[in-house]
C-alpha cells in the first residue's frame, strides 16, 4: 500500500530529482 513515488514526495516533501521533477511539474 506504498502510493507512487511522486505522490510520496508531495506528502512527505522529499527531494529526489527526477521524482520532485515529475511532481512539481
Amino acid at each position: 500500500m506504498a502510493p507512487e513515488p511522486r505522490t510520496r514526495i508531495k506528502i512527505c516533501g522529499l527531494t529526489r530529482d527526477e521524482d520532485v521533477r515529475a511532481a512539481v511539474d
